[in-house]
């Protein structure tokens, strides 16, 4: 981590004495909301709505055309994610049901390189890759555990086995590693009022292996190699320099 924000300086720095020989480089800070959520193979959690914030210089390559890198900082996750799970035992007259209420916070030092296209004055379309850097990762789970036909040596054993007590509500923090890299792709569009501020949207996905962390203990939010993808869409203001 510490090379790369020593590499995103020097590059900084590379950019700004490039800013003074070179006619039309801009320099800008952008900054808006995020509506994001994770996709677990077929399953989607409700939005996470968070904020970026972060900075970019714009470097035309001709009239109609220029690179934008970016570096900020962006909140993603997910909210309000149940599962409920049945486990029978003996020959199938006790059972425990299962409800889990989940919620993620995943933020990253983005990075994305983005490619504009200018269709009118002010006007453009952008599309380009999207590096992602995880700086925090937060997740918890609500869960409740209701008994049905178990015996008292039954429900003892269960609460041994189990982080959580039956018929109670309790909460446990879980962390899993996303490998702490993900690539992406990005696509958006913006307008520019006057000069130098605008608005812009913007739709990316990113998709990682996520491992559980957690040895096995219950409850497991997801399996060991999981396939995750981000799904985030941004809404920002733009003020270049």
């Amino acid at each position: 981590m510490k090379k790369l924000f020593l590499g995103l300086a020097v590059t900084a720095c590379s950019l700004m004495s490039a800013q003074k020989s070179e006619s039309g480089v801009k320099f800008g800070a952008k900054a808006g909301i995020n509506i994001s959520t994770i996709v677990d193979e077929k399953k989607v959690g409700d939005s996470r709505t968070g904020i970026h914030l972060g900075g970019f210089v714009n470097v035309p390559l001709g009239r109609f055309i220029s690179i934008q890198p970016e570096v900020f900082y962006s909140q993603t996750g997910f909210r309000n994610f149940a599962q409920c799970h049945r486990m029978l035992y003996n020959d199938g007259a006790s059972s425990v049901t299962m409800q889990e209420k989940r919620k993620a916070n995943l933020d990253y030092i983005s990075v994305p390189i983005m490619f504009q296209f200018n269709i009118t004055k002010g006007l453009y379309l952008e599309a380009g890759p999207q590096f992602n850097f995880l700086v925090n990762n937060k997740q918890t789970v609500d869960a409740t555990y209701e008994i049905a036909n178990m015996t008292p040596v039954q429900t003892k054993d269960m609460n041994e086995l189990m982080d959580y007590k039956i018929n109670k509500i309790q909460s446990l923090s879980r962390k899993f590693d996303t490998k702490g890299f993900e690539l992406g792709l990005a696509i958006g569009a913006g307008y520019y009022f006057t000069p130098k501020i605008g608005v812009n949207v913007r739709y990316s996905l990113s998709s990682s292996q996520m491992t559980n962390q957690n040895g096995g203990r219950s409850p497991i939010m997801y399996e060991d190699t999981a396939r995750k993808t981000i799904s985030l869409l941004q809404l920002g203001l733009v003020y270049k320099f």
